[in-house]
């Protein structure tokens, strides 16, 4: 009996060792990807009876059995399968379960199955574990190549980097967005009626003119003296009698009106030629002023606005396409004193005043009696250029001069009476407010008109050029082209009439031209509503690029059966209130023939579209290509909303989705959570090409352990079954992700602590029951 303690402690002993071996197995595996841990679990073996139980009697109660233990075993060591955590390594090829199953990975003859996600692409692109095992999956797509076939058998997952796909040829287009329903209000390519009156806006072959206009008979000779009509009421007199030729006599009519002190503002007076012959066209300048011109004198020998005209029948596309713009800008009225700043005690002191185009500047500070002419220039040029509301900039030159420019290049005043007066010069000094000042600032050298009591104090400039902006829009159908002209009104002061007063002012830059075109400029608007943008050539040209405002177009890449693009352009034109026309082209393809080409969309109330999905597809033949045959959709199939709708908002439309594409290379993929590879394509398309199979085991703790992170199925795990990840209970799969080791070190710390101890505790059994064999011996003694 006391020799069994030693079988006892040893057994222990031998299986407190083995549960040491699994947790250092696990603490070595801490940062194994995918390593599923182990737990050693002990039970008892069989005992030695002593003395059996027995039962109770009626006098006697009942006896336990007395048994000795002889020791324990392993009971078993588990195969922990919980889930552990996902880390992320943004690599394509690292792949996370989260949730039941395993990858499969084969050698071709046997499987085995594992977390470990780690996996690798060989030379020929298939997918493979570390080990050099293949990853599986189900690799048949189906019919239309867009999805994975389950039902397929599984096979190795391979990716071709550097695989085709076939080009494919555009089928259909959907257009979406909104045609703008208020565009109608600027006109109609289908209105060919001309006409004008009290509201100002002519209606020209589609083309909206905010201006009125009427025409006279040609000149036919030149007037034999002064000679009077009446605009609106307002008598003009011109006397062309002395013109060089016809040309010059319909400039003299037009400018007389021009100069007129009311007329002017109410109509714009221009020489237009046609067929060799001139004629004066008078334009309203603002919306809703009509235009009538009657006789007063008879000015029957030249033939001269004795009647008015219809409108000119101007195309109504003038506005459509690209218009020449050149502008010229006149210098600014400029004037430099030629004698430099005073010094010492003829400097600028504080005090000294001087007016500057009615605006009087006044020196707050004296120049040092040392400084130097220029250093004095400056001190003026910077009181005059902080003096607020002046109209000039002064510039102080480096031997002590100033120089004045006008701040309004191209804008000059006009003289109001006769003689001319200091108010209507482009820039005035007086500098009779401080005694000896014109001398000391050199103001007594400028241009002396001897303009009244101002005398020699008195500096006048006028720059004598206007600015002249010329707008050239050239029609898509060959008509003569339209010009209209906008310029400063020029005037001679050497002939100058003994009443004037001022035409409109137009500043010559490019940006008021083009506000002057889309009607934001309060004259002569063109057309509100016109789209117009310039591309600025040089300075002072441009070209003019303009839109109908009832017409917007758009365009889309379309693909033949040879992948060859084709740019597809779709043009919409607003032709009635709810109607609107379309056209496809390809310009940059004339001789590419297409068919079906044309169509109308209506609109109901609601904004949304009532009919005009075409009932034959547009038909085209690239050069050796297939025929190419596209439907096209403008309902958003069915539900209006999400295709063209009309409503008081900026036309947007466009083709959004088409089916075409060229040939495509593979060279990048990606997987979704169902474990689907996407391969992606350089012509943008995206295919999938495989899915990971995960194999799922009815106790998975029955698995055996095969090295490399990997298992083999037992006859206890069950067989695998394969299953697409997210459906029949297994997990999903994270693309970039790998799972980490599910050892706890805390945990397993913690079990070697007791383990140690449990060792330690049957090591004392043997040294315990040696000092009992040894007390036995020496009872011989």
């Amino acid at each position: 009996m006391a020799g069994s303690a030693f079988f006892t402690a040893a057994s222990g002993l031998r299986n407190h060792q083995l549960r040491i071996d699994a947790i250092a197995n696990n603490i070595a595996n801490v940062n194994t990807t995918g390593f599923k841990g182990s737990n050693v679990i002990f039970s008892d073996v069989l005992s030695q009876t002593l003395r059996g139980a027995s039962a109770p009697t009626s006098n006697f109660g009942g006896i336990n059995p007395k048994q000795v233990g002889l020791g324990m075993q392993i009971a078993a060591i588990h195969n922990l399968m919980q889930q552990s955590a996902l880390e992320n390594t943004s690599r394509p090829t690292d792949f996370a379960i989260n949730g039941s199953g395993f990858f499969t990975l084969s050698n071709g003859s046997s499987n085995m199955y594992t977390r470990a996600g780690d996996f690798n692409v060989d030379r020929e692109g298939r997918l493979v574990a570390n080990n050099g095992w293949r990853v599986q999956g189900y690799t048949q797509l189906s019919s239309d190549g867009q999805k994975i076939d389950p039902g397929s058998k599984i096979s190795d997952v391979v990716i071709n980097f550097g695989q085709k796909i076939e080009a494919r040829q555009t089928t259909m287009l959907n257009y979406a967005s909104n045609l703008d329903s208020s565009s109608f209000r600027y006109g109609s390519a289908d209105n060919e009626t001309a006409s004008f009156g009290s509201t100002g806006i002519l209606t020209v072959a589609g083309a909206a003119e905010p201006w009125a206009i009427a025409a006279g008979d040609s000149i036919t000779a030149l007037s034999a003296g002064p000679e009077t009509i009446a605009v609106n009421g307002n008598i003009v007199t011109y006397d062309s009698s002395a013109a060089a030729d016809l040309e010059e006599a319909a400039n003299i009519v037009a400018e007389a009106i021009n100069i007129d002190p009311v007329s002017s503002l109410q109509v714009q007076a221009t020489v237009r030629e046609v067929n060799g012959e001139f004629q004066v066209v008078l334009q309203s300048r603002n919306a809703g002023t009509s235009i009538d011109i009657t006789a007063v004198s008879d000015p029957a020998s030249s033939g001269l606005l004795v009647a008015l005209y219809e409108a000119p029948t101007e195309p109504g596309s003038f506005l459509v396409g690209q218009n020449a713009v050149t502008v010229t800008d006149a210098k600014a009225a400029t004037e430099t004193t030629s004698v430099p700043m005073g010094v010492g005690v003829n400097r600028p002191v504080a005090g000294d005043s001087f007016v500057i185009n009615g605006v009087t500047v006044t020196l707050a500070t004296s120049a040092g009696l040392t400084d130097t002419a220029e250093q004095n220039a400056i001190l003026v040029a910077n009181t005059i250029n902080n003096t607020p509301n002046i109209q000039v900039t002064a510039i102080a030159n480096p031997n002590g001069t100033l120089s004045l420019v006008q701040n309004y290049a191209g804008k000059q005043r006009q003289p109001a009476g006769a003689p001319l007066d200091a108010a209507e010069a482009d820039i005035y000094i007086d500098g009779t407010a401080t005694a000896g000042l014109a001398a000391r600032y050199g103001f007594n050298t400028f241009q002396d008109w001897g303009i009244g009591a101002l005398g020699a104090d008195a500096g006048i400039i006028d720059n004598g050029e206007n600015a002249r902006a010329e707008l050239v829009f050239t029609p898509e159908n060959g008509s003569p082209e339209l010009v209209r002209f906008f310029e400063d009104w020029p005037y001679d002061r050497s002939t100058a009439p003994a009443a004037w007063s001022p035409t409109f002012y137009m500043a010559s830059t490019l940006a008021n031209v083009q506000n002057s075109i889309e009607g934001s400029g309060p004259d002569m608007p063109l057309v509100p509503g016109v789209n117009i943008s310039i591309d600025e050539l040089m300075p002072g040209v441009a070209n003019f690029r303009t839109e109908d405002a009832f017409m917007h177009s758009t365009s889309r890449i379309v693909y033949d059966s040879l992948g060859n693009p084709h740019n597809l352009v779709t043009q919409f034109t607003h032709i009635n209130e709810n109607e609107w026309e379309y056209e496809l082209s390809l310009p940059e393809e004339p001789n590419i023939q297409l068919t079906n080409t044309t169509g109308r969309i209506s609109f109901g109330e609601s904004g949304l579209i009532t009919s005009g999905n075409p009932l034959n597809p547009v038909n085209f033949t690239a050069p050796g290509a297939q025929p190419t045959s596209i439907e096209l959709t403008f309902d958003g199939n069915g539900k209006g909303i999400n295709g063209i709708t009309q409503f008081a908002s900026t036309s947007t439309t466009a083709a959004r989705e088409q089916d075409g594409y060229p040939m495509g290379v593979l060279t990048d993929f990606e997987a979704d959570q169902t474990g689907t590879l996407i391969a992606f394509y350089d012509n943008g398309q995206r295919r999938p090409i495989a899915q990971l199979s995960l194999a799922t085991f009815s106790n998975p703790e029955g698995l055996e352990r095969a090295g490399d992170t990997a298992f083999i199925p037992t006859t206890n795990s069950g067989s695998p079954v394969q299953l697409r990840p997210g459906s029949g209970g297994s997990g999903v799969v994270f693309n970039g992700f790998l799972e980490q080791s599910n050892v706890d070190l805390a945990q397993e710390f913690t079990n070697m602590i007791i383990t140690q101890r449990g060792l330690q505790a049957n090591s004392r059994v043997f040294t315990t029951q040696d000092e009992i064999l040894n007390e036995i011996v020496n009872l011989k003694r």
